[in-house]
């Protein structure tokens, strides 16, 4: 798991090179993404089928996860075929085409075709989810202790400015303690539930901001690619997350000369959730939209779709990482964080 992000690179580059071989006649940026995110899906569903096999902790079982999955599927499906039907412009043709590999040209949407496509979804979501969590989790719990204490070490060394950046730990501030003191929650935590979740759907709807108002990608990409990126895509949003949270969960602290700690997961969520940028950014691009005279109707129907899907997928990893993973999670760091502060 040390070389995580080399492997993810090298899958990049190697994606691309086939891409450009098969399709380099042919090759748009649109279709290029849309090929990435099938790439990277596919190969974390890869993962997440062995991740689900072996990992059996968590206050609630396999079997009334998928229990509860398959009700809601089923729940979802019924109600897009009875609120929109067959209709050629509505999100059932969209839904319908995950069974023929996200392909728009499906001839027609009936009940079967949205209760199997609506299936497909979630088995995507869930099967990506636990191996996009295990690779995550399994990358961190053994390196983040590292991370932490390198803003003890003397020095300026590579690392310990990386962590400096990474936790806005102020110039002022000369650290000479880091403690963690993590929480201890019997069964399945709601709070971190919720926090998760909450973060999810905003750090979601800031990268469909920068999508569906950017002039650029609306002229370069169809609706149809353009959400099927932002379903792919925001499956990964919890690698952004989850390094943030796990800091919040340990309570993780860095002392100094001053009167009281610097806590680091508000320096991390300030550096991850700036709200002035995204303000701006937002503004900018929808002051944009507004000179060229882009159509505002496709793009709030976007917005709507996206953030039902957002709920729904938040709902989904946010769930599947507090049952699943948290705990030997948080347990991981505190292993390695308590051991190498022994060995100092």
């Amino acid at each position: 798991m040390r070389i995580f992000p080399a492997f993810v690179i090298a899958f990049g580059l190697l994606s691309l090179v086939i891409f450009f071989v098969f399709f380099r006649g042919s090759m748009t940026f649109g279709h290029f993404m849309h090929s990435l995110c099938c790439s990277y899906t596919a190969g974390f569903m890869i993962l997440g089928i062995p991740a689900m096999a072996v990992n059996r902790r968590g206050a609630f079982g396999r079997w009334k996860i998928t229990l509860v999955c398959v009700i809601l599927a089923t729940a979802i499906g019924l109600i897009l075929w009875l609120s929109f039907g067959d209709d050629q412009d509505s999100p059932n043709k969209f839904v319908t085409g995950f069974l023929y590999i996200i392909n728009w040209a499906v001839d027609e949407a009936d009940m079967t075709s949205v209760l199997i496509g609506t299936y497909a979804i979630f088995l995507i979501i869930v099967t990506a989810s636990y191996g996009i969590l295990e690779v995550v989790t399994a990358y961190f719990g053994n390196n983040y202790h590292r991370i932490l204490l390198s803003l003890e070490k003397p020095g300026d060394g590579k690392l310990k400015r990386t962590a400096t950046k990474m936790f806005m730990v102020p110039d002022i501030i000369d650290v000479k303690n880091v403690t963690i003191e993590p929480d201890r929650c019997e069964g399945f935590d709601k709070a971190l539930f919720m926090r998760l979740m909450k973060y999810t759907v905003i750090v979601g709807l800031v990268i469909a901001s920068y999508l569906f108002l950017n002039p650029v990608f609306l002229e370069s990409i169809t609706l149809v690619d353009m959400m099927f990126i932002m379903t792919m895509l925001s499956l990964f949003i919890c690698t952004l997350i989850i390094p943030v949270s796990i800091v919040h969960s340990l309570n993780a602290e860095a002392y100094s000369d001053a009167p009281r700690p610097y806590i680091l997961w508000k320096g991390m969520k300030n550096r991850l959730f700036h709200a002035g940028f995204y303000l701006a950014l937002f503004l900018t691009l929808l002051w944009v939209c507004l000179f060229t005279g882009e159509d505002f109707i496709r793009i709030g129907a976007s917005y709507i779709g996206y953030l039902l899907y957002m709920l729904l997928m938040s709902s989904l990893v946010s769930f599947i990482y507090v049952n699943s993973f948290y705990p030997k999670f948080r347990d991981l760091i505190e292993y390695y964080f308590r051991c190498a502060k022994d060995l100092r």
